[in-house]
C-alpha cells in the first residue's frame, strides 16, 4: 500500500522560480502543459504578471504533472508539481504516492536535490513529509534536518 508524500520549498523568490522548476524538468521524462485554474499558461508570463494583470488576481497556483522523474538512483513514475503563489513569494510543491520501503530513499535524494537548489535561488526552507508536509510529526526532514519520520 502507498501513502502520499511531499516535498515543499517555501519562500522561493520571483527570480528564481524558473531555476527550480527547470531543474525539476530536467529530471522527467516528460512534462504537461502547465495550468492555473484548469487554463493553460505561459509559465513566464504567469510569474512576471503584475498587479493589474488576469494572473496576479491574488493568491493563484500552477499545476503540472510529470511522468518518469529521476533523481539519483530513485525513479518515481508520477509526480504533482505545484507552486503557489502569495506576497511576492512562491511556494514550489512536489507530491507523489510511494510505499513506506521506497520512500526513505526518495525522500533522501529529493532533500538533496531541494536543498541544492535552495542554496541557488536562496528559498527560504524546504521540508518533505507525508502530505501535508506542514505537519512536523510527519516530517522526513526540514532543510538538512531528519524530521520524526527518517528512521
Amino acid at each position: 500500500m502507498s501513502d502520499a508524500y511531499e516535498v515543499v520549498m517555501e519562500g522561493v523568490p520571483l527570480d528564481g522560480v524558473l531555476a527550480v522548476l527547470a531543474r525539476i524538468w530536467r529530471s522527467s521524462d516528460s512534462v504537461s502543459v502547465p495550468e492555473v485554474d484548469g487554463m493553460p499558461v505561459d509559465v513566464e508570463m504567469w510569474i512576471d504578471a503584475g498587479p493589474g494583470s488576469a494572473c496576479a488576481d491574488g493568491d493563484s497556483c500552477l499545476v503540472q504533472t510529470l511522468q518518469g522523474f529521476n533523481v539519483g538512483n530513485v525513479h518515481l513514475p508520477f509526480l504533482l508539481l505545484r507552486v503557489l503563489r502569495y506576497d511576492g513569494l512562491m511556494d514550489v510543491e512536489v507530491s507523489f504516492d510511494a510505499d513506506r520501503a521506497e520512500v526513505l530513499a526518495a525522500m533522501d535524494e529529493l532533500q538533496k536535490l531541494f536543498l541544492y537548489i535552495k542554496g541557488v535561488v536562496g528559498a527560504r526552507t524546504v521540508i518533505g513529509g507525508m502530505e501535508p508536509a506542514k505537519d512536523e510529526e510527519t516530517r522526513f526532514f526540514t532543510d538538512e534536518f531528519p524530521g520524526p519520520m527518517a528512521s
